[in-house]
């Protein structure tokens, strides 16, 4: 079971999200955009959280307090809710901000080459590509702006992210 599950999860890297989100994107039937958009984004990154979970669990089966919970003959359920998920669900909180990050990168991505959201709902990838005939005019302004919401907002998302991870790691508690 394990090798399955290593095999589905395996390591991917980025290019596969970004080629994977624009097939996923065209091969999913539907009449909103959106609904296309979110699929692609859920289907190319769950191997994130499913790996990161699956890591977490592994440590933590290994861990004392699982085999003294082992010991005392409590049922299988109440050690792994109990005990082992929320121990391990601490770098899911950190990915899943990180991850976040990623995806707003990629919806704008997508926006900016014509393959995200209508023209007619608001996209910083939008805004960009609109704004992108007019850098050499100089009118930058058009697409600078939204291209510096668009890095403040990944960058403030990250900082939350890494200070989540400083946070929840009781290794660095005092």
């Amino acid at each position: 079971m394990e090798a399955t599950t290593a095999k589905v999860v395996g390591p991917r890297d980025g290019k596969a999200g970004f080629l994977g989100s624009i097939g996923v994107r065209f091969m999913i039937d539907g009449d909103e955009a959106d609904d296309k958009i979110i699929a692609a984004l859920v289907t190319v990154q769950w191997a994130y959280y499913a790996r990161t979970i699956r890591g977490s669990a592994m440590v933590e089966r290994r861990r004392e307090y699982i085999e003294a919970a082992r010991g005392l003959a409590l049922p299988h359920w109440r050690v792994a809710f109990r005990h082992l998920l929320p121990n391990a669900f601490p770098p899911l909180i950190v990915v899943a901000t990180v991850q976040v990050a990623h995806a707003i990168a990629l919806e704008a991505t997508l926006s900016f080459l014509g393959l995200g959201v209508p023209i007619t709902e608001p996209s910083l990838g939008l805004l960009i590509a609109n704004g992108y005939a007019y850098m050499m005019s100089g009118s930058y302004w058009i697409a600078f702006y939204p291209g510096i919401a668009l890095l403040f907002a990944i960058a403030a998302i990250n900082l939350v992210g890494d200070r989540l991870g400083e946070v929840l790691n009781p290794r660095l508690a005092q």
